[in-house]
């Protein structure tokens, strides 16, 4: 793994393509090891009903010297016109950033229209910032195979038949351009394997980290991150709010006091669910990395279920007891692979792995 400072040579332009908060995130601390004139962000922005999120949102931008800020088109309500339109967009930033020295940092490996940009821009360097679970499955499922695009871009390699051939023209993807290696800079610890082509950029939330002040541990006190598991359809409504039960179950018997952190995506009846059965709910109305570098009081115990939250916070807070409760795979409606990599990522990295299962039903949650 690189670590960084790391000497880098300076572009002309940082493109930042971005959009959750952890980006974001990502974004304003890779600013810091990628030297640049000037810092442009190009962010992706979500629909006006996801309130939360878009607040965070604002928040970080505010938090960031940005030379300049650009946004996305929006979304159409067709899938062809919104490739239209986001095919225009990059041709015309072509057209803007010709001739100048570029480094493209993009967020979302998945996303069609940050491939679109390594395709049509060419950037001198392009890194893969950190977001979350993903980080840790694109990686291991990707590029750690040297395949530096996700599945959906094997459609448009012209090599593999007339269809594919008129896909890539329709796309406006070069895929050879896709071949080519992509680096990584994250706060995870990845190990590379031997014939790898990425690179691995690490980082430690330095800049948030130095925010950091004399904080007040309570040391009765317990955050629980939630995660929209049963919004996104990996288990049902009722086996989740039953886990989160025993979660509580867990600490009341201990003599801790938890609270449930929402999630930004987290669904209204959930929440109205957890408060009705006198469960502490609460929206910290930030990142819980921004959170908890600015916060004067924090609680001894983070936990969770798979978020990353539990790993980034330890970066910037690493006094405080992290503790994972796994939802058994035997619940899950779909496959979850991603939630299991971060799991595995939790015990390698002394995070503790609580089976609540067998504390309240005698049933082991790995059987």
């Amino acid at each position: 793994m690189e670590e960084s400072p790391y000497q880098h040579s300076e572009t002309d332009i940082n493109l930042y393509s971005v959009g959750p908060p952890l980006q974001i995130l990502g974004a304003m601390e890779a600013r810091e090891t990628f030297p640049a004139k000037r810092h442009v962000l190009l962010l992706r922005r979500a629909g006006e009903h996801r309130t939360e999120h878009n607040q965070q949102v604002k928040r970080l931008i505010s938090l960031g010297a940005w030379d300049e800020i650009l946004s996305w088109p929006p979304r159409n309500r067709t899938r062809a016109s919104l490739h239209s339109n986001t095919r225009k967009f990059c041709i015309a930033l072509q057209k803007r950033l010709r001739e100048r020295s570029l480094r493209l940092l993009i967020g979302g490996f998945n996303q069609y229209s940050s491939h679109l940009l390594r395709s049509t821009l060419d950037p001198v360097h392009t890194v893969m910032l950190d977001d979350g679970t993903a980080t840790l499955h694109h990686f291991e499922n990707y590029l750690s195979i040297n395949q530096f695009h996700p599945d959906w871009a094997e459609h448009f390699d012209p090599r593999k038949g007339l269809i594919n051939k008129l896909r890539a023209i329709r796309s406006g993807i070069n895929f050879a351009k896709l071949q080519e290696p992509l680096d990584v800079f994250t706060c995870f610890d990845i190990e590379i394997p031997k014939h790898c082509q990425a690179r691995i950029f690490s980082h430690s939330f330095r800049n948030l980290a130095g925010l950091c002040e004399l904080q007040k541990q309570c040391r009765q006190k317990a955050f629980y991150f939630g995660s929209p598991l049963s919004e996104y359809g990996i288990v049902s409504k009722e086996t989740e709010y039953s886990f989160i039960k025993k979660i509580f179950r867990h600490y009341s018997s201990k003599d801790i006091q938890a609270t449930y952190i929402t999630h930004r995506d987290d669904g209204s009846s959930k929440i109205d669910s957890l408060k009705h059965a006198g469960l502490a709910t609460r929206s910290l109305g930030m990142p819980a990395e921004v959170y908890f570098a600015t916060a004067s009081e924090v609680p001894a115990i983070l936990a969770s279920s798979f978020s990353t939250a539990l790993h980034n916070v330890s970066k910037i807070c690493p006094d405080l007891k992290t503790e994972a409760f796994p939802i058994p795979e035997r619940h899950f409606l779909r496959k979850a692979q991603a939630a299991y990599t971060v799991l595995e990522h939790f015990r390698s990295n002394g995070i503790r792995i609580i089976d609540v299962d067998v504390e309240t039903d005698g049933k082991s949650a790995f059987a």
